[in-house]
């Protein structure tokens, strides 16, 4: 830009500099706090917007920011402090109880359910990459997300025998193709395929469209899947899960001893896809490398020990795919 336009931009730039630094030495607004705090995403400053919170606070209720907001309206802020019949869901009303009671609740019917399930069972994980501006593989396009290049599989026989199965490859080449044909493989036509919220069958459906010749195959695993998220979600709760089913949430509260803190960046999905590319572009060193062996190999052993504990019952099985993340994510 140049020439009499570009002196009028530079002119608007230096009014607008002189505006914001006005605004930053000005006096803080006031501004109520409520659901336009989360809308449409959360504020980076509700920590220091809100006042400090209870160890359990309203907000904990799921789904329904207004109903955190009504009681906040009302003076509640501690959730174990509302009255009683004051909430109208069934599973506020049950998070509220539990809170109170400061001990889990485990509904009848879960362990009935998944009885009926048949044999082999399959706990199915994914891990996935995505792609900026520049892909890198043939057939994939720009900004595309979703792209498998990993899975894992515990299996469990009817005689309680356990196996594991799992793909990487590591090669650089484009592993889709090659995933989806092992996976078939490994897991036939007969059994349960087990899987912790909707990620793993939105994975499948990706690779029917990408491969139309494996189609038949992945839509049989699909109508196989079993999600195990709303099982637990209907039947289970615990105080320290403060509103959330995610994994991390509910596997402490079973699996006290399996620290998942204590995996580092290997327990997050977006650190794991980082690894593979920096494996497969080779920046990746040996150290690294062997530090996620390690963590692997640790991770195994206490699936391991956690797999014949008693004490976890039915509650073992979302367990089991956060144990399938750990092989995952370790290369």
């Amino acid at each position: 830009m140049s020439g009499k336009a570009g002196e009028n931009q530079i002119r608007e730039v230096s009014h607008r500099v002189s505006d914001f630094r006005a605004m930053l030495e000005g006096k803080e607004p006031d501004v109520e706090v409520g659901d336009h705090c989360h809308t449409p995403h959360d504020c980076p400053f509700i920590q220091h917007c809100w006042p400090p919170e209870p160890e359990y606070p309203v907000t904990l209720l799921p789904r329904e920011k207004g109903e955190a907001s009504t009681l906040q309206e009302e003076g509640h802020t501690d959730l174990r402090e509302v009255p009683e019949g004051r909430l109208t869901r069934p599973e506020h009303e049950r998070i509220w109880r539990v809170t109170r009671n400061g001990k889990a609740e485990l509904l009848p019917g879960a362990g009935e359910i998944l009885r009926r399930l048949p044999y082999p069972r399959y706990y199915l994980d994914f891990e996935t990459t995505a792609f900026a501006a520049i892909p890198i593989w043939k057939g994939t396009h720009p900004y595309e997300a979703h792209l498998p290049f990993q899975w894992s599989c515990h299996i469990e026989r009817d005689d309680g025998s356990m196996d594991h199965a799992e793909f990487l490859d590591t090669s650089g080449e484009p592993p889709m193709r090659a995933l989806a044909e092992k996976l078939i493989t490994t897991l036939g036509n007969e059994g349960s395929v087990f899987m912790y919220s909707s990620f793993e069958r939105g994975v499948i459906s990706k690779l029917t469209e990408m491969f139309p010749d494996l189609s038949e195959a992945l839509e049989r695993i699909a109508e196989r899947l079993f999600d195990l998220l709303p099982l637990v979600r209907k039947h289970y709760y615990h105080p320290d899960m403060k509103g959330s089913w995610s994994i991390k949430a509910v596997l402490p509260t079973i699996a006290p001893d399996l620290r998942y803190e204590d995996l580092g960046n290997i327990q997050d999905g977006m650190a794991a896809s980082s690894a593979f590319m920096k494996i497969i572009s080779g920046t990746m060193g040996d150290e690294d490398k062997q530090e996620t062996r390690d963590k692997r190999i640790r991770s195994s052993f206490i699936a391991l020990q956690t797999t014949y504990d008693p004490v976890i019952s039915i509650l073992f099985l979302p367990c089991f795919l956060l144990f399938s993340r750990l092989e995952l994510t370790s290369f």
